[in-house]
């Protein structure tokens, strides 16, 4: 079950980061393919650290285009992306504690609302920094 399909909607224009959120998008689709099959959890916790380290470098990339061209709302877009980090890592912590079901649920409607929302809102601003 695909959690998110990538859409040229969510393009920034700029080909690097479209290409990263596409990827990131893939990642947490199979985080959630695996969280729905009832994955082994040495896999599934392996999945959330992928996620979790691929969305930390992108935003660590992306803010630093923000700040290289004075973009202005970096602080409240960090402080997305930061909230989005916790999320991810409280998840993951409840799926190694035992807490599958809410998990799925969870996974299901805060971090697709998170993508999507960030997508439509913040990264449409995204297409002024183009080279």
């Amino acid at each position: 079950m695909s959690l998110i399909e990538w859409s040229d909607t969510f393009s920034t224009g700029i080909q690097y980061l479209d290409h990263e959120h596409e990827r990131l998008i893939e990642v947490l689709n199979d985080l959630c393919d695996d969280v729905c099959r009832k994955g082994t959890e040495p896999r599934v916790t392996d999945r959330f650290e992928a996620l979790h380290d691929m969305v930390a470098a992108h935003f660590s990339l992306e803010e630093k285009l923000m700040r290289d061209h004075g973009f202005g709302g970096y602080e409240d877009h960090k402080a997305e992306h930061e909230r989005l980090l916790d999320e991810i890592r409280a998840l993951s912590l409840r799926h190694q504690d035992g807490d599958f079901d809410s998990v799925e649920d969870l996974l299901a409607a805060r971090l697709k609302t998170w993508f999507l929302d960030h997508f439509r809102s913040s990264h449409a601003r995204l297409d002024t920094l183009r080279p």
